[in-house]
Order: C-alpha cells, then structure tokens, then sequence
C-alpha cells in the first residue's frame, strides 16, 4: 500500500513539472535580443532575389509560422560595403543602438522597416531604389532582434552586370495609343528587336480588374460593341516580318461620353516585353463631339404656395453623367426676400445618361399683401462636363407677380432719375405715390455706393417710406440723403456719385424711375 502512494506521488509531481513547463513555454514572451543570448527557433531566407524596372524585389520566407509581428530591417550596399538608398527607409539607425561590423550606422543612416505580420511565414517584397547603374555586385542584407528567429542577421549577394538597367526589350510597341472617335481605325505596330522569331497571341478587349490600374482617374471604361470593336488572334513575328501592324476598330457616335479607354494585350510564352510574357497597350478614345451646353432662361411665376418647377436642359445627350451646382438668393438688382418671398436654396443637378431635361424646385411664399412684382436670382455655381453657353450669364432672374395684385395698384417712383448735390450739404430725395389706395403703401429703400464711399462721402441709408391710404392720386415722401463733407481727405474737384434703390413696394408697384442717381459736386 505504501509503494502505490509513493509511486503516485511520483506521477503526480511529473505531471505538475510537464503543466508548468507547457504553461512557461507557451506564456513566455519574445524579448528583443540582448548580447549574449541567442534563441534556436527558427531560421530565414531569401529567394528569388533580383531588381526590375529599379524596384528590389525578393521573397523571405521562415521555417516556421511567426506567432507575433516581427519587424525587420531592410539595407542594401555595394560589394565594396558602400550603402545604396532605399526609397521610404525612414528607420534612423542609430535609434537602434547596435554596433556590429554586419551594420556600420556612419554608412546606413537609415533603414527601411519591414513587417512580418504574425500567422505567416512567407512574404514577397518590393522595394523601390533611390539610384541606378552601380557595380556589378550588391548586397542585401537583413537585420532582426527578435529571439524568435536563430540567426538575426541575414545577407544575400546578388549578382548581375548591369542589373538595374531595364531588362532588353525584344519586341517593342507604344505604351499608350490616343486617338479620336472619328478617326475609324488605328494601326499599332509591333516591332521586332532581335533576330529570334516569335509567336504572339493578341486581345481587344475591355479594361478588368486585372487592368483597372492602367485606367486614369478622368477617364472612364470604353464598352466593347459600342465604343470599340473587340478582336482576338495571332500573329508571328520574325527577321522577315519584323513589323507587324494590328488593326483596332473604333466605334464612333453622336453622343458626348469624354475621354474612354480600352486595352490591347499582347501574349508570348517567353519574356519577349521587357523581360515580361505579356504587354498591356492602353487606348484611349477621346470624343470627337463636345460636351453638352446647360440651357437656362429667366422664369416668371405667380405667388402660390405651390412648389415651382424652374426648367433647365442640355443642349444634347451625354452618356456621361452631367451635373451643376446652383443657388437660389438675392442680389443688389433683385427685391425679393430670402426666406420672406421664396425660400433660398441650394443644390445639386444631376443629367444621368441620356438625359436632358431636368427641373429645379422652387418654394414661393404667399404673404397675402398685394405687391409689385419682385425677383431673386439663380446663380450657376459649379458644372462637371457641362459647358455654359458662349458669353452666356451665370445668374439667371424669377420674376414672381402678384396675382391679387389689382391693375389699378398706385406706381411708386423716384421724382427723377438724376440728382446733383455738393458735398456738405443736406439732400431731399423725393418719392411720388401716383393713384389713389385704400391700405397704406410701403415702400422699402436702400442707398448703393459707386465712386463715392457710405460713410465717407455720404451717410449710408436703408429704410421704409410709409404711405397712408388715401384717396388722393398724387402724395410725395421725401428721403434725406446727408452728403459729408471730406475735403482735407479727397481730391480737389474730382465729382463721385452713388444711388438710391427702391428694393420692395407693398400694396403698390413700382413704376419708371426705381433708382435715382446723385451727383456729389
């Protein structure tokens, strides 16, 4: 009985030995690498190491699955130990507090940082140089300090006489081909640069995910059948036929759709394009037509509670989306009163494809007082594609008339159109009420500058002239304008001017003379 409890006992203190060193292992955590202590864990390597169009390109890969992030440090030099620049290596290297021969800080300033996302264990990386053309040998080299990895510093030669110059190009062809709508048909050459023969197998066809990069922002996708003619087929190529020219179709129409592209692809089983198997061609239709013109007018409404429909078109179709910023207010010429007569607005018009007439809303308030007819203004703010007409404006007037309005409404007017006056002085502006009323009339006025300044040549007015009802035809109101007097500040003899407005009449109309200009002597 007794050797059965000791030989448990002896079971039970291993099985709390293997708990305890499973729970160590799996709860200790990764210290960066201090001198003297190395870790057995894994181990790193390149392949596949080589330059392309001035990029470095290689594949690191670790024998086992990292379990956390792991930063590396990237750094390349000559054979003769001298740094090359790497593109983004923003890593100062003396942060780093290391001092080995592997790493010379006085030579690498900086490195360029590399992550290893934890679950992985393989990465291709790509990496863009600073300079071109050095020796024939270089360097790749690799830093870590995390314990997780066995050898934390890590090089690779690679080898090659001119290996940052762009691989040979054995066929040549254009990049990129525009042309106009119009113009039917395009011949791309394919040229030969060698004295090998080739077969190439050939695409027309529409921009795809694989392709969308070629695409610029401001273009969009030209579709196949309608912008272009697709085609697909092959062609060999030789010292005989060392040119070869394919036939594009394009489509041409009359609708506005801006500038569109498609690609031709070119295939080879060998590396005939830059060292690459294939080659992307873009072309780009730019249309032949012009955009379309915004077609605005001014508008006359009645004063209704109703919502008003201001009418706005192009002057032809567009298969791309047309649009225009625009805002409903006030302006020095306009009486009618934001929020008071209309509700001022702004928005946003969109013509989708096809498109061509379209409505902007307009909000009326009735205020039930017979008035003269009054106005606010629609300014064209922002346009995409769409044009504005040749010397066209860019505010456009709404004329809204009063329909409780009688035709025998007294006329309110200034008594002339011109005033003169000398500077100092104490003007009587009058206004003539012209027919009888039965409600007070209400005239609302407003002084404007011109060469002459509010405040320094004259006292700056706004205001309302009160009319009581009456049956009289003829009543006068007169406004007192007070001209200053700033001859220290001002040159001798020189005559400015500014006016008078009358902006609103209520239970009125306004008659000839709205403004009255005067002349400071």
């Amino acid at each position: 009985m007794q050797k059965k409890i000791i030989t448990l006992n002896i079971y039970i203190l291993a099985m709390l030995f293997l708990l305890n060193s499973c729970n160590f292992s799996l709860t200790d955590d990764f210290q960066p690498l201090t001198k003297g202590k190395t870790a057995s864990l894994t181990t790193i390597a390149f392949s596949q190491a080589r330059i392309k169009n001035n990029d470095l390109l290689f594949d690191l890969s670790l024998s086992k699955t990292a379990p956390q992030s792991i930063n590396f440090y990237i750094f390349l030099e000559t054979a003769e130990g001298e740094s090359i620049p790497l593109v983004n290596a923003k890593v100062v290297c003396e942060t780093l507090q290391y001092s080995d021969p592997f790493l010379d800080c006085s030579k690498h300033t900086h490195l360029y940082k590399w992550r290893f996302t934890a679950g992985k264990h393989t990465a291709s990386i790509k990496l863009p140089l600073q300079q071109r053309n050095f020796s024939k040998n270089f360097v790749l080299k690799i830093i870590t300090f995390n314990t997780f990895i066995s050898q934390q510093n890590h090089k690779s030669t690679i080898k090659g006489k001119n290996i940052l110059l762009k691989p040979q190009t054995l066929v040549n062809t254009p990049d990129k081909i525009n042309l106009l709508e119009n113009y039917g048909s395009v011949q791309v050459p394919v040229e030969l640069n060698t004295n090998d023969s080739f077969s190439i197998t050939y695409s027309v066809q529409q921009i795809t995910e694989k392709t969308i990069h070629l695409l610029d922002n401001h273009h969009s996708i030209a579709t196949a059948n309608e912008d272009f003619v697709p085609a697909q087929g092959h062609f060999d190529i030789s010292p005989s036929q060392a040119l070869q020219k394919l036939s594009i179709n394009v489509i041409d129409d009359q609708i506005y759709e801006g500038a569109q592209s498609f690609v031709l692809s070119l295939y080879s089983d060998q590396a005939i394009f830059e060292g690459n198997r294939q080659k992307h061609i873009l072309i780009t239709i730019d249309d032949n037509e012009e955009a379309p013109y915004l077609q605005l007018s001014d508008f006359t409404t009645t004063e209704t509670e109703d919502l008003q429909y201001w009418p706005v078109s192009l002057s032809w179709p567009s298969e791309v989306i047309v649009s225009f910023d625009y805002h409903l207010h006030s302006v020095e010429i306009n009486n009618a009163e934001g929020d008071s007569d209309y509700i001022s607005d702004r928005g946003h018009i969109e013509f989708a494809s096809g498109e061509t007439q379209k409505q902007i809303s307009v909000q009326i308030v009735s205020d039930n007082i017979p008035e003269d007819t009054e106005s606010f203004s629609l300014s064209i703010l922002q346009t995409h594609i769409a044009q504005l007409q040749p010397n066209a404006p860019t505010n456009y007037t709404a004329f809204i008339t009063d329909a409780s309005s009688d035709t025998a409404a007294p006329s309110l007017a200034f008594s002339a159109p011109r005033i003169n006056a000398r500077k100092g002085h104490r003007v009587s502006i009058p206004i003539v009420l012209q027919g009888s009323t039965t409600t007070a009339v209400h005239v609302y006025y407003r002084s404007f500058s011109q060469s002459a300044k509010a405040e320094e040549d004259f006292e700056d007015l706004a205001g309302v002239l009160y009319f009581p009802a009456s049956t009289k035809t003829y009543q006068v109101q007169n406004i007192i304008v007070n001209l200053l007097d700033n001859s220290l500040n001002s040159i001798k003899d020189v005559k400015k001017s500014f006016y008078l407005y009358i902006e609103k009449v209520q239970n009125g109309k306004i008659g000839t003379n709205r403004r009255v200009d005067i002349n400071i002597l």
